[in-house]
């Protein structure tokens, strides 16, 4: 029987039994609601779960689904089983998933991963835009057994970010590719924002964005006066203007337009878009397009020629003052015009061609609407097109009435020179004939008693052989190859010299009147030549004067321009002498002008003149380099200006020329070369009549042999200048290298530039012109021999 203790230890288990009892009792009410409360939190959460459109699920330490809510198959089109098993590997697109691999083996390490975007494939074949965020999954021992991920569908979200970038990527393009400035600015004009134009132009000022506008695009500390943008932000209106560049940039001017940027519920402006354009191109463009126009409106205004332009219907729209003047008009009467009214038809109708297309051309005379002037005019009429249409055209026109004058002149001036040509080779061979008849006659003069009855036919013989003479010097003077000796004169003290001659030869019932100028320049002239002048001038005046009647002779300095010269066909610009001779005589018509100067013109009776005088003044005057002027009308007299070009030396005193005895002759050695046989003989005849010893050559060649084998001394060479072989100058110059004391003497009816340029004596050059007489011959060798 157990003892008391034992009853005591069994009630002491029981006790305790029954304790544990009630505890395991309410263990289990509390273990109960524990799991329902468990269940119902899993039953809500699982709702939640369910209910939410982000997917959640589960993964295991492998990375293999162990849940996935509802909502997967909503957003990728699989069922939850699907996932189930499976690993994530498999549902991610390839580009993301060592992204995902790494989150994963951070998340399970522990770490804290921030939201991130992956692309997980659909079932329709395309992908979706995932942003996930997930936590670590642990047991009750706190041992890491998977990972719970949240994924929501970003795909709209992130198309529309897309659609936004690609939008503001295309309006940047566009912003940048604007090859205008663009500057938006904030209503303080500070710069928010600019392309790249603008921070090419204004590169050495970057950054640009905040700072004033003025301030790094004009380089000032305030705003510009007047700024379109400014006004912009006070109106609220789009404003523009053209303004300076920056100070040193090479944009020197913009086009600035400034539009205003607004709220759009209260209408505030809040900023401003600059649109920046570079014009300075265009302005220099302008500006070389403005000088460009103002030159050719130069050369149109100052043409020499006329230039006028007309529309399609024939109205002058615009002309120069020279076509102005060509067509007899004024400027208010030539603009507006109509062609069609002028009165030379030939002349319409070449302007007509034009307005039907094809070009015009009019030579011939014209005269003006108004019947006030006619001219001889050269006009082209060109067609203007447009698009194959005619618009209208362009006349140019030229008043040609001086060049025909002009051209009249050039081809009187070529007569003369052709006449002169001839009268030139004619003189040398009448010359030689001439001296033939006149040292004969003489020859026989001197050996013939004077009552013989041949002498008077002679001595008429001689006569008419010396006035042959006279007339082929005028044609060498007219044809400016009569040689002579100029000097230097004062004209004042020649023509001094003369008057007592002059007043002789014009007689009592004229009165000649000499006006000197002061101060005169000098000229350099034959003198033999001024009295030709003078003598010509005062015999044709004192002839053209009937009854009483008066001549007056001036002389002067002037000076001609290139204006003057330009009025006066033949003049040269310079420094002149003027002698001016004029009468009062009847005067001369306009046919008479015409032909004053050619040779065997004369207006005289037959008998009365031979009409070379004027032709011998005008050779004179050529060969010395001056001008003639005439001016005259019928019953008004006559004036005849000669202008003789200044020299720059000083004149020196010319000792007057006393007439020499009869020379004496000498015995003195000559060497005589002519080529003509009978010359040749007669100047021998006259030398050794004369005392000379005389040796004789036909050419050039014969002369040097002869003057090679002569044992003596040849005191003169007298040779003519014109012969075959060589002429005489170059006979001087070889006879020279073995006679170098030689003394020459040439002859010749003109010299042909040989021993004269432009029938100018060299200095020390003597010579005797054809044909001469006995006595000249006589004197002027003995001259030369004693020199």
């Amino acid at each position: 029987m157990p003892d008391k203790n034992d009853e005591a230890e069994i009630t002491s288990c029981k006790a305790e039994l029954r304790k544990l009892a009630s505890e395991l009792k309410e263990a289990t009410a509390a273990h109960k609601l524990a799991e329902e409360a468990l269940q119902n939190s899993e039953n809500k959460y699982r709702s939640l779960t369910e209910a939410s459109t982000d997917v959640i699920l589960t993964l295991d330490t492998h990375g293999k689904f162990t849940y996935v809510s509802p909502a997967i198959e909503t957003v990728t089109g699989y069922p939850c089983e699907y996932f189930l098993g499976r690993s994530f590997t498999e549902v991610i697109v390839p580009e993301y998933l060592e992204l995902t691999k790494d989150r994963f083996r951070r998340g399970l390490a522990g770490e804290d991963i921030p939201l991130y975007e992956i692309e997980v494939l659909h079932k329709d074949g395309g992908s979706l835009h995932f942003e996930l965020n997930g936590s670590s999954l642990y047991n009750h021992d706190g041992v890491v057994i998977g990972r719970i991920i949240i994924g929501r569908d970003v795909t709209g979200r992130k198309n529309t970010e897309e659609a936004l970038r690609k939008s503001e990527q295309f309006l940047t393009d566009v912003f940048e590719s604007v090859q205008d400035g663009i500057s938006v600015l904030y209503p303080d004009l500070t710069i928010r924002h600019v392309n790249g134009v603008m921070k090419e132009w204004y590169k050495e000022n970057l950054p640009l964005a905040g700072e004033k506008c003025y301030k790094v695009y004009h380089n000032k500390d305030t705003p510009c006066d007047p700024c379109p943008t400014v006004r912009c932000l006070n109106s609220g209106n789009s404003e523009w203007d053209i303004v300076p560049g920056l100070p040193g940039s090479p944009i020197e001017w913009i086009e600035l337009f400034s539009y205003p940027i607004k709220d759009p519920k209260s209408g505030e402006v809040t900023g401003v878009v600059e649109f920046v354009r570079d014009i300075t191109k265009h302005r220099q463009a302008e500006a070389a397009l403005q000088a460009s126009e103002e030159r050719h409106r130069m050369f149109f205004e100052s043409a020499p020629i006329g230039i006028m332009h007309y529309n399609s219907k024939g109205i002058v729209t615009e002309s120069n003052d020279v076509a102005i003047l060509t067509f007899g008009s004024i400027r208010e009467r030539m603009i507006g015009l109509d062609l069609h009214v002028l009165p030379n038809k030939e002349f319409l109708r070449e302007i007509t061609k034009t307005l039907e297309g094809e070009r015009g051309y009019y030579e011939g005379l014209y005269t003006s609407f108004t019947g006030k002037k006619e001219a001889q005019i050269k006009a082209d009429w060109i067609p203007i097109f447009d698009n194959g249409k005619v618009t209208g055209g362009v006349g140019i026109v030229a008043d040609i009435t001086d060049q025909r004058k002009l051209e009249t002149q050039l081809r009187q001036a070529q007569k003369m020179e052709s006449i002169g040509r001839l009268a030139g080779g004619v003189a040398h061979d009448f010359n030689n004939m001439l001296g033939v008849i006149l040292g004969h006659t003489e020859m026989a003069l001197v050996q013939m008693d004077p009552a013989h009855p041949l002498h008077n036919h002679l001595t008429e013989i001689r006569i008419a052989a010396e006035r042959s003479a006279d007339l082929t010097r005028q044609l060498l003077a007219f044809a400016r190859k009569q040689t002579i000796a100029p000097r230097l004169l004062n004209l004042n003290n020649t023509v001094d010299g003369m008057l007592k001659m002059l007043r002789r030869l014009i007689g009592e019932n004229v009165d000649l009147t000499f006006l000197p100028g002061t101060d005169l320049w000098p000229v350099k002239m034959d003198p033999v030549q001024i009295d030709q002048i003078l003598a010509n001038l005062c015999v044709n005046a004192r002839d053209s004067i009937s009854g009483v009647g008066k001549i007056t002779i001036e002389t002067e300095n002037v000076s001609t321009d290139q204006a003057y010269c330009a009025g006066h066909p033949g003049f040269v610009p310079g420094e002149y002498v003027l002698m001016t001779l004029s009468d009062t005589g009847c005067g001369m018509d306009s046919e008479t002008m015409d032909n004053l100067f050619e040779p065997f013109f004369t207006t005289k009776e037959v008998g009365k003149g031979t009409g070379l005088g004027l032709a011998t003044l005008y050779g004179i005057v050529k060969q010395n380099n001056g001008f003639i002027d005439v001016y005259s009308e019928p019953q008004c007299g006559t004036v005849f200006k000669i202008y003789m070009p200044r020299h720059a030396a000083r004149v020196t005193a010319i000792q007057s020329e006393e007439h020499a005895e009869p020379a004496l002759g000498g015995h003195e050695t000559i060497l005589l070369v002519e080529d003509e046989v009978s010359i040749l003989q007669l100047i021998m005849m006259m030398l050794e009549h004369q005392g000379y010893s005389v040796m004789t050559a036909s050419t050039p060649s014969a002369a040097i042999t002869l003057a090679r084998a002569h044992p003596g001394e040849i005191d003169l060479l007298m040779t003519d200048v014109v012969m075959p072989e060589m002429n005489g100058g170059d006979l001087a110059r070889e006879l020279l290298s073995f006679y170098p004391n030689l003394k020459r003497l040439f002859m010749s009816g003109y010299t042909a530039n040989v021993i004269a340029h432009q029938g100018v004596l060299e200095d020390g050059v003597h010579f005797i012109q054809k044909p001469f007489r006995n006595q000249d011959l006589a004197s002027k060798v003995r001259d030369i021999l004693d020199s």
